[in-house]
């Protein structure tokens, strides 16, 4: 019976031991630095060692001075609490566990050589400024006595959200991801495990400084997904192995040397493998420079905007050899040498946005009226390019999205098949280029830049006029205006003759009178009689104006007594009126019948092209149809 007792009190005894320590293993998780009892953060991870505890919270009540080192066999999570933790004399926090760094606060170093946080496991840095307050780098070959890496990671690192890091200096990078050369990997190597260091970063995190801001270094993986990265001195990111950038904003001051960096510089361990397909990139000199002593770089980029205040985006080392495929994005100087085969480019008119796509259909539909379209294999094959300028002239240019009205295209030397174009209301007659007008499907050999205007014929229609031949003065009746609705045709003769018998090719305005006559916006008084000597009313004036605008619609067409529904002027005059180009004498009276002078008519056409408008003169002749056609084409 003894014996039966005193092996019930042992197992008891053994039980409540373990329930013990079970109970200290998995309750005691989270731990208050407070600088009494738990010191600091070494000291809570030595208690922890000491109770078999090897997954906790630590939270900071207090700043500390130390060399923390978290365990390999440890999963920890640091919760900064505002505090700051300043090193001893070794790196601020070396982990070889799992860490997570949460909340806000300061993880800093001053010893040169060592970083404020270095991984050889896996850290999750979710929150906090990490900096080295005393870097003293100077230039790329000045460590001035305290430089480093403010973080240096081996293994797996990721950096998202509310993350500050900084570096002051210019002989450090500030960010260092993989391995700086063969002893480096080495020594990593047999401590990780692992060849592949790789590190990513979120939105949210801002990293500025060090002679280059983040350094991807041999057999490493970076991802940038988002963020805000800058530098001062030689560039943002520089990239030795295989980097892929999705997004953030990169920008160099005007005293760094770039913005991005590429070199395929081994064919193992610095590949030179750059993938971007978004992101922000400017600098004052080249965003991207790309160098390759061992034909391993590749570069491809689908996206992203690249702005430079230099004359090139893009610079090529003397040694670099391999392609860049540029399939997207857009750019402040051309990098079509860079673009994929077969691609277009489109530029704008003032040589300050390139972009990029797969066809010509592709380029066309995205290009707007002002841009210059070109196949990338016009604009590298060595040959003399040109620019062919296409003016629909109140039409649109039908290889183009319908409200392209004024198109350029680069080509080469040689034929150009001219397009079609259309206008509403209007037959298209060709494109005029000089004193010849070309069908279009036409080949054009072009041997320099050139200009085509599209001619048009206006189709029949009861709302047009003839003008008076009569050059006596103003009336306010309807005797000196003819009331005719009968549409002269122009011809589509070549216009080196005249098609009215009363002018002569040798007229001062000739030139413009064909072309307000070709483009429908004025007519003569009969099949074969122009009248350029001919006065123009009111109710004239604001017909051309209309026709000009290519007869709008207006809301309300009776506003004024005078001007009835109905007329061949009443919905010229209404539409003038609500646009604000005349006024009437009064709410009821317009005066359809009288004639205008040169500063009403000056002042009517200002308006409608939204120009100053010219102040009012009392002494101004009335406004012949002559000069009228002069005023509206030039």
């Amino acid at each position: 019976m003894k014996k039966f007792k005193k092996a019930v009190a042992m197992i008891m005894t053994l039980a409540m031991t373990l329930g013990v320590m079970s109970f200290t293993a998995l309750a005691e998780t989270t731990y208050t630095v407070d600088g009494s009892e738990n010191t600091n953060v070494s000291a809570v991870l030595a208690k922890m060692s000491s109770e078999n505890v090897t997954s906790a919270t630590i939270i900071l009540d207090t700043d500390t001075t130390e060399d923390i080192e978290i365990p390999s066999n440890m999963e920890i999570t640091l919760n900064l609490n505002g505090y700051k933790i300043t090193n001893y004399s070794s790196h601020t926090i070396t982990n070889y566990g799992t860490l997570t760094i949460t909340g806000s606060g300061t993880v800093d170093n001053v010893t040169h050589a060592k970083a404020a946080l270095v991984n050889y496991g896996t850290v999750y840095v979710y929150g906090g400024t990490y900096t080295r307050s005393l870097e003293a780098g100077s230039s790329s070959k000045n460590n001035g006595g305290n430089s480093y890496y403010t973080i240096k990671n081996y293994n797996q690192m990721t950096i998202s959200g509310d993350v500050t890091i900084k570096n002051s200096g210019c002989y450090s990078s500030c960010v260092a991801n993989g391995y700086q050369n063969s002893s480096d990997k080495a020594a990593a190597v047999a401590i990780t495990g692992s060849v592949t260091p790789t590190l990513t970063i979120e939105d949210g995190v801002t990293i500025s400084g060090g002679i280059n801001t983040v350094k991807n270094d041999d057999n490493a993986v970076l991802v940038i997904n988002g963020g805000t990265f800058t530098n001062e001195n030689q560039g943002v990111i520089q990239n030795h192995s295989t980097a892929t950038i999705k997004g953030g904003t990169f920008e160099a001051s005007e005293n760094a040397s770039w913005t991005v960096y590429n070199c395929g510089c081994d064919s193992t361990s610095d590949v030179g493998v750059l993938t971007i397909e978004g992101g922000t990139y400017t600098s004052d000199s080249y965003v991207l420079v790309l160098v390759s002593t061992a034909n391993t770089a590749v570069v491809s980029i689908s996206g992203g905007t690249f702005e430079s205040s230099s004359s090139s985006v893009i610079g090529v080392g003397e040694l670099y050899t391999d392609d860049a495929e540029i399939t997207g994005g857009t750019y402040s100087s051309s990098v079509a040498s860079f673009a994929a085969d077969g691609y277009y480019q489109v530029a704008s008119s003032d040589g300050t946005t390139y972009k990029y796509y797969e066809s010509e259909e592709a380029a066309k539909a995205a290009a707007s009226d002002e841009d210059i379209v070109a196949s990338v294999e016009v604009l590298t094959s060595g040959e003399t390019t040109y620019t062919v300028t296409l003016k629909a002239n109140g039409g649109t240019i039908a290889k183009y999205d319908d409200d392209v009205e004024i198109a350029y295209e680069t080509v080469a030397a040689g034929d150009y098949t001219l397009p079609t174009a259309t206008r509403s209301g209007y037959t298209f007659d060709g494109w005029k280029t000089g004193s010849k007008t070309y069908k279009a499907g036409s080949e054009y050999e072009v041997t320099g830049n050139v200009t085509f205007t599209a001619q048009w014929t206006k189709k029949t229609t009861s709302s047009s006029y003839s003008l008076s031949e009569t050059t006596g003065s103003s009336s306010s009746s309807d005797e000196d205006e003819e009331d005719n609705t009968t549409v002269t045709t122009p011809s589509t003769t070549d216009t080196t003759s005249s098609v009215f018998a009363d002018l002569s090719t040798s007229h001062p305005y000739y030139d413009s009178i064909m072309t307000a006559y070709e483009n429908g916006w004025m007519v003569g008084v009969s099949s074969d009689t122009l009248a350029a000597e001919g006065y123009l009313t009111r109710a004239m004036a604001a017909k051309i104006l209309h026709n000009v605008a290519d007869n709008p619609e207006a809301t309300d067409v009776a506003l004024f007594l005078d001007v009835p529904s109905g007329e061949w002027y009443s919905e010229a005059i209404a539409w003038a009126y609500e646009q604000g180009i005349v006024v009437g004498y009064d709410a009821q009276t317009f005066g359809p019948n009288d004639y205008v002078t040169v500063n009403q008519f000056c002042i009517m056409l200002a308006k409608y092209r939204g120009e100053e408008v010219p102040e009012y003169t009392s002494n101004s002749p009335y406004a012949t149809r002559g000069l009228i056609a002069n005023m509206i084409v030039g």
